[in-house]
Formats: C-alpha cells, sequence, structure tokens
C-alpha cells in the first residue's frame, strides 16, 4: 500500500498491550498561528509604464505541535487495551482508538472528513489597477523605463514557459493512459518548481497573531462591540505597505491601488467564545488541574487523564488605512481613527487559548468496549464514539477498501504529486506571511 494514501489514516504509534510497565501515551496537544494580511503576484513585466499585477487578502491559520501530554503507563487503561494514535500531517492528533483486550489489538480507523494539514491559499486572483507613478501614459510624455529586474524577469520568463509544459502533461494524463516513470518525474520537478517560482514573485505584508496560552489575553483590549453590545477582546496592528520596487529597475513603482499607507489588521475574540472554551470546574476537574497544571501549563509529569482542547474563534479583519502617511495610518490603526475601508474577514480557530478538557480512562470512556476519538487539524473534537467489541476490525476492513479503492484510479499517482505540491505551496504561503509579519506593529492602545 502506498505511503502517501496511508500516511494521514494510519501513520501511528500503536501501543502494546502486554504489560503495563514501560508504556506511555505520548500525544501533543495543537498549537495555532494566525495571520491576516495582503499579497501580491507579479504577472506580466511594464509595459508602457503598466505593470500586470494580481493581488488578493490573505487570513489564515496553520497548526503544529503545541504541549506534550504524557499519560501515565501505570493506568488500567494502558494495562488492558491495544491503543492506537493517528496524527494529521501536521503533527497534531488524529485519533485514538481503543480496543478492548483480548481482540488481538485491531486496529480502529476512521478518515476524517474535514481537511488535514496546512491551509492553502490557493492561487492569488483578481488583477488589480495599478498605475504608473510618473504620468507616462499621458499623450505627449516620454516613454516609461520602468522593468522588471533582470532575477525577476528571468523567473517570470521560466515560469510562462514551465506553466505551458505542465499544462501540455495535464491534458495528456486526461486523455490517455498513465505517464510513465521518467515523464511522472519530470511532471512532479515542474510542478514544484512552479510553486517555487510563485513565491519569488509574490510579495507579502502581514500581521501575526502568537499567543501561547489564555493568560496571552492581557494582550488584547477589553472592549464592547458597539453593534452587539457584547465584549471582546481586541488586538489591532498594522502591516506595511507592499514594497514594490524589489521587483523593478528604471523608474517609480507602480501606485498601488490599495494599500499604499498600509492595512489595518484586527483579531477580535467574544467573551462568548472564551466562555465556551472553559471547562465546567467540577471536583474532578479541580482535583486534577491541582496536581497536572503548574503555572498555566500543563507540568511535565504523566497525567491520568485525556487532556484536549476547545480551540477559540478568534474573528480576524483586513482594512484599508486611507487617511495620512504610514505614521499616521499606523496610529490610526490602533486608536480605530479615520476612515478604515474593510477588505475582508475571517473566523479563525486558536486551540492554544482553550481551557484544558480532561476525559476519565477506566471510567466509562474507552472503557470496555472498541472505542474511538476523532479530532480535527486544529484540535476540535469532532466525535467520540463507544463501539460494541469487535467493532473496529470492521472499521478497519471498512478502511482498507477504501484505500485500496483509491490505488485502482488510473490517474492515483498524479493526484499525490499534486497533494505534495499543495502542501509545499501552502507552506511557502503561510512562511511568507509570517516573515513579512516580522516587519509590522501591534499596538494595544485602547481607544480614546
Amino acid at each position: 500500500m502506498r505511503a502517501d494514501l496511508t500516511i494521514v489514516a494510519s501513520a501511528c504509534a500503536i501501543l502494546g498491550s502486554q504489560s503495563a510497565s514501560g508504556q506511555e501515551l505520548l500525544y501533543h496537544l495543537p498549537k495555532g498561528t494566525a495571520a491576516a494580511g495582503w499579497q501580491a503576484r507579479l504577472l506580466a513585466c511594464p509595459v508602457g509604464g503598466k505593470a500586470e499585477i494580481a493581488a488578493q487578502s490573505a487570513i489564515i491559520a496553520a497548526y503544529g505541535k503545541g504541549e506534550l501530554v504524557r499519560i501515565n503507563s501505570t493506568s488500567p487503561f494502558l494495562a488492558s487495551r491495544s491503543v492506537a494514535l493517528t496524527f494529521h500531517e501536521n503533527g497534531t492528533l488524529k485519533t485514538v482508538n481503543a480496543e478492548g483486550e483480548g481482540k488481538g489489538g485491531a486496529f480502529v480507523a476512521s478518515v476524517l472528513k474535514s481537511a488535514a494539514g496546512l491551509i492553502s491559499l490557493g492561487p492569488v486572483a483578481g488583477v488589480a489597477a495599478f498605475v504608473d507613478l510618473d504620468g507616462s501614459t499621458k499623450a505627449g510624455d516620454p516613454p516609461s523605463t520602468l522593468a522588471c529586474k533582470a532575477a525577476i524577469k528571468r523567473d517570470l520568463d521560466e515560469y510562462e514557459a514551465l506553466k505551458l509544459n505542465v499544462v501540455k502533461f495535464e491534458a495528456r494524463i486526461a486523455a490517455g493512459p498513465a505517464l510513465g516513470a521518467f515523464e511522472q518525474g519530470l511532471y512532479e520537478k515542474q510542478k514544484s518548481r512552479l510553486v517555487e517560482l510563485e513565491k519569488a514573485l509574490t510579495l507579502s505584508t502581514s500581521v501575526k497573531l502568537e499567543v501561547e496560552g489564555p493568560a496571552d489575553l492581557t494582550k488584547f483590549i477589553r472592549e464592547t462591540n458597539p453593534k452587539t453590545s457584547k465584549i471582546e477582546y481586541v488586538l489591532h496592528g498594522w502591516a506595511k505597505p507592499l514594497d514594490l520596487s524589489k521587483w523593478f529597475d528604471g523608474g517609480p513603482a507602480p501606485i498601488q491601488e490599495r494599500g499604499q499607507n498600509g492595512f489595518c489588521v484586527r483579531f477580535a475574540i467574544a467573551q462568548d467564545a472564551l466562555d465556551a472554551s472553559q471547562p465546567t470546574a467540577h471536583f474532578d476537574w479541580r482535583t486534577w488541574r491541582n496536581r497536572s497544571v503548574e503555572n498555566n501549563r500543563l507540568a511535565r509529569r504523566m497525567t491520568d487523564r485525556f487532556v484536549y482542547l476547545r480551540p477559540v474563534t478568534v474573528e480576524a479583519s483586513i482594512r484599508e488605512a486611507q487617511d495620512g502617511d504610514e505614521a499616521t495610518a499606523a496610529i490610526s490603526c490602533a486608536r480605530k481613527s479615520g476612515p478604515l475601508k474593510l477588505i475582508d474577514s475571517k473566523s479563525l480557530n486558536v486551540p492554544q487559548l482553550s481551557g484544558y478538557f480532561i476525559l476519565p480512562l477506566g471510567a466509562g470512556a474507552f472503557e470496555s468496549k472498541a472505542s474511538a476519538a476523532e479530532f480535527a487539524a486544529d484540535g476540535r473534537l469532532v466525535s467520540i464514539s463507544h463501539k460494541s467489541t469487535g467493532a473496529g476490525q470492521g472499521i478497519a476492513d471498512g478502511l482498507a477498501g477504501a484505500l485500496a479503492a483509491a490505488e485502482t484510479m488510473r490517474d492515483g499517482e498524479t493526484k499525490a504529486i499534486q497533494r505534495r505540491v499543495d502542501r509545499i505551496k501552502a507552506e511557502n504561503e503561510l512562511d511568507q506571511l509570517l516573515t513579512a509579519s516580522d516587519e509590522s506593529s501591534v499596538e494595544t492602545v485602547p481607544t480614546p
């Protein structure tokens, strides 16, 4: 069975059920990073002083490994169960499955319908209007000398040539038999190179939301939403204008129709969302927290509870800073003064702002039946189920059948290549946004 089909579904750590000694169930809670900003991609070098550039807003979240959870190896749960963990490609926990003693440790597998891994921004769409600074398009003006930098032009020419080759490959795949090994390798290489060139031809500016846990809410401003009259926690940031001169030589860079003074980014968390992410402080939870949590973080010692999070919804929005120079625009973002035109908004999940939720082991959950819990890549508990003894093998058989069917697809290898390319592309775009945010400012100036 091919590794690329099984990496998400069954790349797992299986713990033996022969003895409690030496067993330890290890997994990471998810940690999210959010970024919001603006991106532009060069599509064609200037002609007559005008360049063809596409631009779009970008609001994304990505998830990776957060705090480590260590379940006590002496737990009766581990002593009498065969346990399997599966993970998303970003390293966060996907499923935890347990099969009762005497069933040979049958692996209960389930495939989440939600997408795993990083969220891809997709292609930059929508050609934005850019005009020439020096007015060279006016009648009687001398011809513009604005041109692409030599390295940028080489990248753009290579990109256009490769794009045509890839289109030809994909037309052949759609019309005829599968590609041979050499052609398949060449196709994958060219697709990957296209992604690299797209990164080189893209400029980004953004503000990043970085929080370690609920204690970081002190960085936010507590406000009352004028529309809903509800309490919110808000963080304002300013993303610098894109520096288009990185692409061009020979004259002033084109004026951007949007974002000449940068962009205002706002992250807001509703009090209701925070309340929903806090567990009920019953006696068992308080007892567990007293011995397992230090300084609002999980202690390094082992725990006897299964720990998970309920991600907090953060509303991210981008507004165009429209007044004054860059310095004035940066201040207006924090003070919310001046006309700020909304460009885009999106809801994101940030798991590490959640309180700790626990499930007892050996007291119903994962106890005497085949059990499975499913989590999305951002840490949301999608489902938890208890199945009658022996049901696990049926689920495993069903999964194996689905994967076998996928393997018989004529273009299965091509789809696998596309998945790998998409993952690289998403990682590149995320990296660009997060790197760009290092030059941005975050203010916590309350509204006067």
